[in-house]
């Protein structure tokens, strides 16, 4: 098996359920970097979310954020594309979160804002370590949201699906990145399709990359790369579509995988 490239969802995949690389995860990580292979982290964060793992790994790689909406030069921080959400549509979408009473969470240059401080703010806040900002959406005057995120039941969240999908069709791409974070962004981003361009930029193959992932939102990606890994804590409808299973997150999934296809003896 040659691979040259190893794309990496964080929560849920790379993290376990305290927010943390594991010491093992870390290690085999850095062999594979040691034997030429690229590490990529792929993740709905924001890059001042992410950052802190980047900066942990000693990652000098492109990063992908935003669910594939925003892609950033691992050593200058630069902006490498980044795809923005139809103002018209944001303003549609925080419209809908108000008509059904649901949290709706908006992302712009690099900065989270909310309407309201609720229950459903708390629990992305600890999920993300972001602080938000409180304001009118009414009184941003330029709204380029790089992705909009409903917070709430997975139930209710469903519900909320079908009203956007029934009013966008294709204008947007939405995916759960967990049961209960519902996220919209422009209909052209998917971590696979920022994977896509990462990788010609790279001149690596797809038939190259491996890639992991644990949620709805990293199907997409999954699908692209040549070896592409469910982890297993992911939701059984998701381990059904791809031959390839990890462990748990909790029990380095991320490295076990890749020390046995990859041959690294390493405790």
């Amino acid at each position: 098996m040659v691979i040259k490239l190893i794309a990496v969802d964080l929560d849920g995949t790379l993290l376990n359920s305290e927010h943390k690389i594991s010491d093992y995860n870390y290690k085999i990580l850095k062999e594979a970097e040691k034997n030429g292979i690229k590490v990529i982290i792929s993740t709905g964060r924001l890059y001042s979310s992410l950052y802190k793992y980047k900066k942990e790994l000693e990652l000098k790689t492109p990063v992908i954020c935003y669910n594939g909406a925003k892609a950033v030069d691992g050593i200058t921080d630069e902006t490498l594309f980044e795809v923005n959400l139809d103002e018209k549509i944001t303003r549609r979408i925080i419209e809908i979160a108000r008509e059904n009473n649901i949290h709706l969470n908006l992302f712009q240059d690099e900065k989270w804002y909310i309407e309201a401080t609720r229950e459903e703010v708390e629990i992305y806040g600890n999920a993300s370590g972001l602080e938000y900002h409180l304001l009118n959406f009414d009184n941003i005057n330029n709204i380029k949201a790089t992705k909009v995120m409903f917070v709430g039941e997975n139930v209710r969240l469903k519900e909320i699906e079908k009203i956007i999908k029934s009013e966008f069709e294709n204008q947007v791409y939405s995916a759960f990145s967990k049961p209960h974070f519902l996220e919209i962004l422009d209909k052209k981003v998917s971590k696979g399709a920022a994977l896509e361009k990462i990788s010609k930029m790279l001149n690596i193959d797809r038939a190259e990359i491996m890639a992991f992932g644990d949620g709805y939102n990293d199907i997409e990606m999954l699908e692209f790369a040549g070896v592409g890994v469910v982890m297993g804590n992911s939701p059984e409808e998701l381990k059904l579509m791809f031959e390839n299973i990890a462990d748990s997150c909790n029990n380095d999934g991320v490295g076990k995988f890749i020390a046995e296809k990859l041959g690294y003896d390493i405790k």
